[in-house]
């Protein structure tokens, strides 16, 4: 028993030095969680301070026989208050960051976190427990007893362990380090036109505008099982999104996340106006008082609280905001979309036309592709020799589309679109190609209307075209005279309907 109460006092020491140190170096960290768990922040910043250095102290405390006792009741009472925090905090809904072990232990509270407490607290409630052989035997006493010729081994071996503890230690911290240049050499090798794939529709951005993002499950994948609560505590899961009988739009936002807040007024009322067409449900993390404040009378179809983040680790979306479309039966049908520029490409797939904000339509600045605005100057190489401006828009009405030639999606449509144009009626809007790729690529296309080549995309870019391929018509004016339309069939209705075969 003596034995097993020296290693439960190690055992101990060894997890609060490593805590109180991890503290010490992610003191921002501990304010923030301690801020989380409730506490004022009046007196965060002390907490925060004086933690690391409370818990070192006990560690060290268990190590004489004389303190041994009181610093496992200390321990235990303070693992009792830890457990009845993390306990109330996943109760309560919220998505809290202990920050227990610093940076190493940056992960959300779960049920996982009160079994180790638990655990922990058992240990030290054992070697606080009145019993006849007390805390069991002291450090100092059985280092002054041990033998004199084994003394040197044991320094040996207790220098070395602490010297792999601290090798284990850096090298932990050079991980990290290296893991986010890892990330981002990935994110930046990956750089492409980003795609959403939708309805077997696609809408690619150029690289210049979009890193690719992970692209989640694939398309065509059932929703993965799932359980999560809304805000009045109802569950809500698989069956729940099939009984809706139509594409759900699933927003994962953070009631602490700047984009998400500034776009969710306008994603609330672009899915109120397009309820027929798609719903909308928000996965959300957070507190529920604080998604409460945020989804008060939204247009949501649900708010789920998915505070332990499992259902957007399972789609790759943890960042936000993010979306992805998952259809009547729960299926797969896009690739993740990241901010607010992907999650309005995935909301026009669903409708055929490129969402506007509340800015063009609530009496503030106009958006520069609005119905009457003039097209915006550009000045672009001819595909065919010479420039094209946006003189070459005027005098007819136009069909302004937006082209690439590494657009898989643009290659589909070009047999029907190269008809459309030698066979168009004589009141039907002429053809006018703003294409990024290089100039023998775009001749290749065998257009005979005018193409300007945009390497950059900055035209579509600065009119707000989430990808190719994308149309709007344009008047005799040089004024836009439609909607952005996203996508062939969108194109279509566009013009009054594909030419005949």
């Amino acid at each position: 028993m003596s034995t097993l109460l020296l290693i439960a006092r190690v055992f101990l020491g060894g997890v609060f030095v490593f805590a109180g140190f991890a503290k010490l170096r992610d003191p921002n960290g501990t304010r923030r969680a301690a801020v989380d768990f409730g506490v004022p922040e009046l007196l965060a910043r002390p907490i925060a301070r004086t933690l690391p250095f409370a818990e070192i102290a006990l560690a060290i405390a268990l190590l004489p026989l004389a303190s041994a006792t009181w610093a496992a009741m200390a321990i235990a009472a303070l693992l009792a208050a830890f457990t009845i925090a993390i306990s109330i905090s996943i109760l309560s809904g919220k998505q809290t960051v202990c920050h227990c072990f610093g940076e190493t232990g940056s992960t959300p509270v779960g049920w996982s976190s009160v079994v180790r407490n638990v655990v922990l607290g058992a240990s030290a409630a054992l070697v606080a427990w009145p019993k006849p052989d007390g805390a069991g035997p002291s450090v100092i006493a059985w280092w002054h007893d041990a033998p004199p010729e084994t003394k040197p081994v044991l320094a040996l071996a207790l220098t070395s362990i602490l010297a792999c503890v601290a090798l284990a230690w850096v090298c932990l911290g050079l991980l990290r380090q290296h893991g986010r240049l890892l990330l981002r050499l990935e994110a930046l090798e990956q750089a492409r036109p980003a795609t959403a794939h939708v309805h077997g529709e696609a809408h690619s951005a150029p690289a210049q505008n979009t890193l690719a993002m992970p692209p989640g499950l694939p398309v065509g994948t059932p929703m993965p099982a799932f359980s999560l609560k809304t805000l009045a505590g109802k569950s809500v899961g698989n069956a729940e999104l099939r009984s809706l009988t139509r594409p759900v739009l699933m927003l994962f936002s953070d009631p602490n996340c700047g984009p998400c807040n500034s776009m969710r007024p306008d994603l609330e009322r672009w899915a109120a106006q397009s309820a027929s067409q798609f719903a909308l449900v928000v996965a959300t993390r957070g507190a529920k008082d604080a998604n409460r404040k945020h989804y008060a009378g939204t247009a949501a179809a649900h708010v789920l609280l998915d505070v332990d983040m499992k259902l957007a680790e399972q789609l790759s979306t943890m960042p936000t905001p993010s979306a992805v479309v998952i259809d009547a039966q729960g299926i797969i049908r896009s690739d993740v979309a990241i901010g607010q520029r992907g999650i309005e490409a995935l909301i026009a797939s669903l409708t055929g036309s490129v969402p506007t904000a509340a800015s063009a339509t609530a009496g503030g600045a106009r958006s520069a592709a609005a119905i009457g605005a003039p097209v915006p100057h550009f000045d672009l190489p001819a595909a065919h020799g010479g420039r094209i401006d946006t003189t070459a828009l005027k005098g007819a009405r136009a069909l302004m589309i937006f082209w690439n030639p590494g657009c898989g999606f643009c290659m589909q449509m070009l047999p029907a679109l190269r008809r459309w144009e030698s066979t168009r009626a004589a009141d039907a809007p002429r053809l006018v190609v703003i294409s990024a790729g290089a100039t023998n690529e775009n001749l290749a296309m065998g257009f005979t209307s005018p193409i300007g080549i945009d390497a950059t995309f900055s035209v579509g870019s600065g009119l707000g075209v989430p990808g190719t391929p994308s149309a709007i018509i344009v008047d005799a004016d040089g004024r836009f005279a439609s909607e952005i339309a996203v996508g062939e069939p969108a194109i279509w209705r566009l013009v009054g309907g594909p030419p005949s075969a």
